[in-house]
């Protein structure tokens, strides 16, 4: 017999149960679970082998049957976690595409613990080509209760109704998109918290279903399920899940009964007013650019929300204020009814064009007809005596007042609608985001542009161009009025009469003129109807997104761009009074930084504009902004330094060396960064990671440090350079990387800044000391006790310029000494740090030096023609050490032969080895005279008697 619980259905082992239709299976919301000895053996070992390899020890309780036969879900318990938790597996033939799409999407919800509550998500990983996510089992999804026919009040489904969009609005503001909310996929928690499980999954299995199934083209999987845009190319945008919360908005809400009657019991709206019915028809147009934002949908429900609570009339201007912070000329009052005789067609299609501007937070119907109320007792409306009384000329009255709201909302209608962006989850910038789109045509006061898909939204990246919006109103079509009729002109029956002059024609043609004149002034005048500064300044700071954004179009347009408007944006961002979501700050700030401000073009600044203010305009950011390459680079540094790992495709287009032209020493650093990396881009890490510290430095030691963990010397070297006149931010940095109690950069670098106490070497500034740490000269001198630890520098550069020092500063006991660091200095490569160290040290005070130094230093291979030098050079001292006894056996073990020059001065060295050395290397020479001479000169000056005899003998031996 089957247990059963809030959420889920155990199954036993009872055979009986394998009977149940698929079909039937399909349908149930309440999903069902079997035990492991239900399965078939192959299914029963590949869920034991799943299991295991998530975790050892983890207790199987069920396996959960999806609707695929091969789509088995096991439910396990693992030792000190909260409770059981749900395993899906994404992989499989065919499965490719799903698991790259669900792996993006794990990627992006894994980095914030806030998304991962929102979908209930544990961990992921993989097993051999196969994706695996755990989540944790939920109370209840809305499909079991909606099924079980559970109390839910009106009230509560509207809250349900809200939690639902604020959850799909906090994905999409993370750029994921979901793509298949169900009832199925909505988790109910016992306070009716929300939770939107399976991000990405259904869309994936959907899209390699497509591919899988390519020539029969069928997927098998429940395709009505997805937006339309989906079941027809597997394309997915952000009113993919708008349409598919209208349809759960749908199934809500029918499950009330009489919930169309109570929502306008509740409302008491006058007819033009809107239902609920009208805006769930919106979400779920065909048209994926018709319908309604999140945003504007929860505007909405908030509105019903909040009428659910009040009972009474409210006054039109309260509600006005209220929805679009507006206000009425005092003492007036507008009442807006429809036409009598609307055709009933005209009349839905008015009431879903009211749903979306009710969305939008504007409750009149602007196109109505503002008529007075006839006088019949039956129609006329009720007199309220709180309100103000009214004109003499109520039609007068009415009229001068409706034109007044109009004239204050009027700049809220965008003057080019955007159709929604064709948004992959995970998808990078186009190549043609800042160029001009093909189908574009010029902007001007009465002809809408065709939709053009915006290409980016700041903290997200967007894919194609909406293929769906071609032809369709991008925007909820609060119409611009028309221009009155002209007054009928009045003649004298004599005026009218015919006339058989050419004057006539003249004087109608001239009328003609002026009446078309006239028209087009009124509409022109119409059309430049806008907030004055006072209103600009009001809905700005406002901090209300419905009011900010008109001012934010206003100073966007390419058209006529305002120019109050733009300084207005401008001047309260870089002065952090504009702390609103979907502002970007920091962007602003950087592109308009004073150091280039001026030199900005129109452009430019349109185009900083436009991308700082992307996630406040959204499908309204503008699409004709000029290329990216032909943008300042005071503009790509912003957009760099911002944008994150997301834009790195986006910039990749633009070479680095863009950069470089930026003002010293911004300029600079990017210069040293890409010396030699010609085919470096903005979009690679390290130049964005330079442009972020240069401009907002950094966040953390770890991104610092991640930063300088490669190629440290020219990335330490390029942020030197952005420090130079800023002596608190070297010191910062220079006590970050010398002086951190708990961290330290594993670098060659900063260990010998640590080994020797750069940090403490009080003649340089810190300035100097990140030059001198970074292998750059400082202009500053270095004491005399502390050029010997330069010696160990990891940079040859360094070890040079302290060779040149130590020549002019340290005595040397080793005779030889100048001219061997001066040689060094030359080619400091030729020793490591390590051998410079002990070379320093043997040429210091080669007497005393220990055998065991020698040896070693020896046995690190130093270069033949280095050592030679070495030994020659000692030549000229008066006594022998056992540093010249240890070179001559390293240099007759690597079996040199030296020169004549160097045999002249070998057969007069103090040590006898070496003489011995030197006399048979010149009795080998070919050349016989020059051996002979060399020889001859020996024996007068070898002091060994039994040395002379050997001499002799040689001499003998080649002149026989």
């Amino acid at each position: 017999m089957a247990k059963q619980n809030s959420y889920l259905t155990l199954v036993s082992d009872n055979s009986a149960a394998k009977h149940e239709s698929s079909e039937l299976l399909k349908r149930r919301a309440r999903f069902v679970v079997a035990a492991l000895g239900q399965l078939e053996s192959k299914q029963q070992n590949s869920v034991s082998e799943l299991v295991h390899t998530i975790h050892p020890s983890a207790a199987l309780l069920g396996v959960q049957l999806g609707t695929q036969l091969n789509d088995l879900r096991p439910i396990i318990v693992i030792a000190r976690e909260l409770g059981p938790t749900l395993v899906r597996q994404v992989g499989g033939d065919g499965a490719g595409s799903a698991t790259v799409h669900v792996r993006e999407i794990l990627e992006r919800i894994s980095a914030s613990e806030d998304l991962k509550r929102l979908v209930q998500l544990v961990d992921w990983g993989f097993i051999g080509d196969s994706l695996f996510y755990r989540r944790n089992v939920v109370d209840s999804t809305l499909a079991a209760t909606l099924e079980t026919r559970e109390e839910l009040s009106f009230s509560d489904s509207l809250t349900v109704a809200r939690r639902i969009i604020e959850a799909a609005t906090a994905l999409h503001e993370a750029g994921i998109i979901h793509g298949h909310i169900t009832t199925n996929n909505i988790a109910l928690s016992r306070h009716n918290e929300v939770f939107l499980l399976d991000p990405g999954v259904g869309v994936g299995l959907f899209r390699s279903a497509l591919e899988h199934n390519a020539e029969s083209g069928r997927p098998d999987v429940d395709v009505m399920s997805f937006a339309p845009e989906i079941r027809q190319s597997g394309t997915v945008v952000r009113s993919s899940d708008v349409y598919a919360i209208g349809v759960v908005l749908k199934e809500l809400f029918e499950s009330l009964h009489g919930a169309e009657q109570n929502i306008r019991s509740i409302h008491k709206r006058p007819q033009s007013f809107v239902t609920l019915s009208d805006l769930v028809e919106a979400m779920t147009d065909e048209n994926p650019a018709r319908r309604p934002s999140l945003e504007e949908v929860n505007t909405f429900l908030g509105q019903a929300s909040g009428a659910d609570q009040e009972q009474s009339t409210v006054s039109t201007e309260s509600k006005l204020k209220a929805f679009t912070g507006a206000s009425l000329g005092k003492g007036k009052m507008v009442r807006i009814t429809r036409a009598a005789g609307s055709h009933v067609d005209e009349e839905r299609q008015q009431r879903i064009e009211n749903a979306r501007r009710a969305a939008r937070g504007i409750q009149f119907d602007l196109t109505a007809v503002v008529e007075q109320a006839p006088e019949s007792k039956s129609t006329a409306p009720k007199h309220n005596s709180a309100e103000p009384a009214r004109e003499d000329n109520p039609q007068s009255a009415e009229t001068e007042a409706a034109h007044e709201v109009h004239k204050t909302l009027k700049s809220e209608h965008p003057a080019v609608a955007a159709a929604e962006s064709l948004q992959p989850p995970v998808g990078m910038l186009p190549p043609n985001y800042f160029a001009q789109h093909p189908g574009a045509i010029p902007p001007h006061a009465y002809q809408m542009h065709q939709p053009v898909a915006p290409q980016f939204y700041y903290g997200q990246l967007q894919g194609p161009a909406n293929p769906y919006a071609a032809g369709a109103s991008t925007y909820f079509p609060n119409q611009l009025p028309a221009a009155p009729e002209m007054p009928q002109q009045t003649q004298s029956p004599a005026a009218q009469a015919p006339r058989s002059s050419s004057g006539s024609a003249f004087w109608a043609s001239l009328m003609t003129l002026i009446v078309l004149c006239c028209g087009v002034y009124y509409k022109q005048s119409q059309a430049d109807t806008g907030y004055s500064s006072d209103e600009q300044e009001l809905a700005w700071f406002s901090k209300r997104p419905s009011l900010m954004i008109p001012v934010a179009e206003r100073a966007l347009s390419s058209y006529e761009p305002d120019a109050f408007a733009e300084m207005l944006v401008v001047s309260s961002i870089m002065k952090g009074e504009a702390n609103v979501a979907g502002v970007n700050q920091e962007l602003l700030k950087v592109a308009f930084d004073s150091r280039w401000e001026q030199s900005l073009t129109p452009e430019d600044r349109r185009v900083a504009l436009a991308l700082a203010l992307t996630g406040l305009l959204r499908e309204k950011t503008p699409t004709d902004l000029q290329p990216i390459q032909s943008t300042h680079p005071g503009v790509v540094l912003a957009i760099a330094s911002t944008g994150g790992s997301r834009v790195s495709t986006f910039l990749s287009r633009v070479p680095a060396q863009m950069l470089t032209t930026l003002p010293k020493p911004l300029g600079t650093a990017f210069a040293v960064l890409t010396d030699g990396h010609d085919d470096m881009n903005c979009g690679d890490e390290a130049i964005r990671s330079l442009a972020h510290f240069v401009s907002r430095g950094w966040s953390s030691t770890d991104e610092l440090y991640t930063f300088l963990g490669t190629d440290t010397q020219t990335r330490l070297k390029a942020l030197t350079e952005v420090f130079k006149l800023d002596a608190a931010k070297s010191a910062e940095l220079l006590a970050l990387l010398l002086e951190h109690p708990n961290k330290s950069l594993d670098t060659e670098l900063v260990s010998w800044a640590r080994t020797w106490k750069l940090a403490e070497w009080s003649e340089l500034s810190d300035y100097s000391k990140l030059q001198l740490l970074s292998g750059v000269i400082p202009a500053q001198s270095v004491k005399v006790e502390d050029v010997a630890k330069l010696f160990a520098h990891p940079s040859p550069n360094i070890r040079a310029a302290a060779m040149k020092q130590a020549v002019d500063s340290i005595a040397f006991g080793h005779p030889a000494a100048a001219d061997i660091l001066n040689y060094l200095a030359s080619k400091p490569e030729l020793l490591t740090p390590r051998q410079t160290v002990i070379l320093a040290q043997l040429l210091e005070a080669p007497k005393k030096v220990e055998v065991s130094d020698v040896r070693q230093w020896l046995d690190s291979n130093p270069p033949v023609d280095l050592v030679a030098f070495l030994l020659v050079g000692s030549a000229y001292a008066d006594n022998s050490s056992s540093l010249d006894f240890e070179l001559a056996r390293y240099m007759k073990s690597k079996n040199w032969q030296p020169d004549a020059a160097a045999l002249k001065v070998l057969v007069r060295h103090p040590e006898k080895l070496v003489r011995m050395y030197a006399y048979i290397q010149t009795f080998n020479l070919k050349d016989k005279e020059t051996a002979t001479m060399i020889l001859s000169s020996a024996r007068r000056s070898e002091q060994d008697p039994e040395f002379r005899r050997q001499i002799e003998a040689m001499i003998a031996d080649i002149t026989r």
